[in-house]
């Protein structure tokens, strides 16, 4: 992701609802998704605290827009008056039809929800699965040399969490769930065939979760989620466990995926970078995914709602009006990481809000995180790692920051 000095739109239209508009910025643009950073930060020196009249959702429209690491930061901890409750996507689909839990819940239930799952990815417990995840990896790695050039966004980066929590956290079968890896990565690659395949992949999580109830399974991941929320404080309803196991699949794919894709784009257009963590630990590495997070967030941002007025943030907020929080503008803000449009692999950049922050922190980071780590352990091996010549780096258009594509030379 290279920024570039395009600045950000300012809206003709003085008044929005109310407020006068500072800019004009679309969650789901195609327009800026490529240069999506540079955007941001020209709209975070123009004002860090913006009132965009874009879409929030497919007929909603009119937005807060908080760029500056600082207001992001302070947002994103205060869950009472910023709530995820009426939705965390930047573009809002219909919560009735699905709901993102326990992402779009908050505390008490969050936190209930949050104890359940939190165990399973937790450091520790991940710990016993470094041999497994390292296995996936350099088999994954083996087949793509095989097939060089190859596309590793496709054949690695994207099947590479896929398998991990499919065999390693669900217990499911590669060949039996390879419909599944290759529905999720549809529904990477082309949102818009979420409304067919979507519903195919809640069928089966209803089904997989009624198949631990019969089996008498408790202890697994989806046992677990399974025989959640049967206590008199603490109930659920079966679509919330459906939903709950629906997120951790499609949450921990493409967020993971994007994060090793831009570990690999560095790997193949700046040998020197890899060099430089040729012979670097494990503590040394993370610190680098770290840098790796901040310079190319992952999720570019979220949505939240606010519950009451505010004039804390500069502006007269009004409860009911959403707000959206770019972990991205954060990522780059100058005031908090010098230097930011350079990925500098010795800066301690451990401040990086691309996992989130708060209650509502990625649950999975230190999963991601693990696999990344791995990743690198190994691709630093290869001798030969280049980008295709020609390669035009493109992003996917979304809150997800995606490279569509990165067809590499690739051996040992």
């Amino acid at each position: 992701m290279q920024p570039n000095e395009e600045a950000a739109p300012v809206s003709q239209d003085p008044m929005h609802k109310g407020h006068p508009v500072d800019v004009t910025f679309e969650n789901y643009s195609a327009e800026h998704v490529n240069r999506y950073t540079a955007h941001m930060n020209a709209i975070r020196e123009q004002c860090p605290v913006a009132w965009s009249d874009g879409h929030w959702s497919p007929k909603d429209t009119g937005f807060w827009l908080l760029t500056s690491y600082a207001k992001v930061r302070e947002a994103g901890l205060n869950y009472r008056l910023f709530t995820t409750e009426q939705g965390a996507n930047p573009m809002q689909q219909d919560l009735d039809v699905y709901r993102m839990v326990p992402l779009e819940n908050d505390p008490p239930l969050h936190t209930r929800i949050r104890a359940v799952l939190t165990p399973f990815f937790v450091p520790a417990a991940l710990d016993a699965l470094d041999d497994q995840i390292r296995a996936i990896v350099v088999e994954l790695i083996e087949q793509c040399v095989a097939q060089s050039p190859v596309d590793l966004v496709k054949k690695f980066s994207i099947v590479l969490p896929s398998r991990v929590f499919f065999e390693l956290f669900l217990g499911e079968d590669p060949k039996e769930i390879q419909w599944i890896v290759e529905l999720t990565q549809r529904l990477i690659d082309d949102p818009s065939t979420a409304p067919e395949g979507a519903p195919k992949l809640l069928k089966w999580c209803a089904e997989t979760l009624q198949g631990r109830r019969l089996a008498g399974i408790s202890d697994d991941l989806i046992g677990v989620i399974a025989h959640a929320g049967n206590e008199p404080d603490f109930t659920l309803t079966e679509r919330q466990r459906v939903e709950i196991l629906n997120l951790l699949i499609l949450a921990g794919m493409e967020t993971t995926a994007n994060g090793i894709s831009s570990v690999i784009h560095t790997f193949a257009t700046n040998p020197a970078a890899r060099e430089k963590l040729a012979d670097a630990d494990a503590d040394r590495i993370n610190r680098v995914i770290d840098e790796f997070l901040r310079y190319a967030s992952p999720v570019t941002s979220a949505a939240r709602t606010l519950t009451d007025q505010s004039d804390g943030f500069g502006c007269p907020m009004h409860k009911g009006e959403r707000v959206i929080l770019s972990w991205t503008a954060a990522n780059h803000d100058p005031a908090v990481f010098k230097n930011p449009e350079q990925l500098d692999l010795e800066r301690n950049a451990s401040q990086h809000l691309a996992f989130g922050v708060g209650h509502h922190k990625c649950l999975g980071m230190h999963l991601a995180k693990r696999e990344m780590r791995l990743a690198i352990e190994e691709l630093r091996k290869l001798a030969v790692f280049e980008l295709v010549d020609g390669t035009e780096i493109t992003y996917r258009t979304g809150p997800q920051q995606g490279i569509v594509s990165l067809p590499v030379h690739f051996d040992f």
